[in-house]
């Protein structure tokens, strides 16, 4: 069983690393995050996403899974005051 679990998720996250936001949350995003990028919660997309400050913009670098703001659950801490909207400008 283990090994068609290991294998699984081997293939599943290729590319990918764990990752911690600053208010504790652990997740999966792509190989290229790094320290100072943005998790974010888009209106209208269905999964977290990596944002990543260029300047006065912001570089979209792709989505991301993290634990606690998946299935409305970040929309409902937004919905508490715990998090606040912002406007991003992409290139």
């Amino acid at each position: 069983m283990w090994k068609d679990f290991s294998g699984s998720w081997g293939s599943a996250n290729f590319g990918r690393r764990m990752v911690t936001t600053e208010k504790g949350h652990v997740g999966m995003a792509l190989e290229l995050s790094r320290r100072g990028d943005l998790v974010c919660l888009l209106f209208g997309c269905r999964m977290p996403v990596v944002l990543r400050p260029e300047g006065e913009y912001f570089r979209f670098m792709g989505e991301c899974y993290v634990h606690g703001l998946m299935f409305g659950e970040g929309i409902e801490a937004f919905e508490r005051g715990e998090y606040q909207m912002e406007k991003f400008e992409l290139v």
